[in-house]
């Protein structure tokens, strides 16, 4: 089983030129591409700070990655991913061992004001669960999706009255 865990967290730049390497981290301007183990990965910003809350370990075991430039980016290789990483735009698609497709972006990540996303190409049969307490819907979907905490729009809920299907309590995938 392949486990897949990327967090976007901050992106300022959508295109690279060149990849830098510290242990299982691979650097792309200002995205870092983290191996957790050979069948899981993280995706954050250079800019991003450890956090407690969610992750409770940020020190891995060494995973052995080939990485290789191609012609439209670069590709990292462990014994059971093979992440094709585009310069422009900027975007990620795994595959398996086998050369199934798992994952890919269907357009780059990213940030308008103070609102950070990413687009995935969905199989399908594939669906999205998850992302913490809610009160709306379990499959995701093709619906979206606010990580923030608060009840809704509406009157206060000190006197009980707030929109259920916006009520997000624990916005944590």
């Amino acid at each position: 089983k392949i486990l897949v865990c990327a967090w976007v967290l901050c992106i300022t730049s959508t295109a690279i030129a060149q990849i830098k390497r510290e242990g299982n981290r691979f650097f792309f301007n200002k995205i870092i591409i983290e191996f957790c183990t050979p069948s899981m990965f993280r995706v954050k910003s250079t800019t991003a700070t450890n956090e407690p809350w969610m992750v409770v370990q940020y020190q891995f075991s060494p995973v052995t990655v080939t990485a290789t430039q191609t012609t439209n980016g670069f590709q990292l290789t462990t014994s059971q991913l093979k992440l094709k990483v585009n310069k422009s735009p900027f975007g990620i698609e795994v595959y398996d061992a086998k050369g199934a497709l798992v994952s890919a972006d269907n357009s780059g990540p990213y940030k308008h004001a103070d609102t950070v996303g990413c687009e995935k190409k969905l199989a399908a049969g594939e669906h999205f669960f998850g992302f913490g307490e809610r009160m709306d819907f379990l499959d995701r979907r093709q619906k979206k999706l606010t990580l923030n905490v608060g009840r809704g729009k509406g009157t206060p809920h000190i006197i009980g009255a707030y929109n259920i299907l916006e009520a997000n309590y624990s916005p944590i995938p």
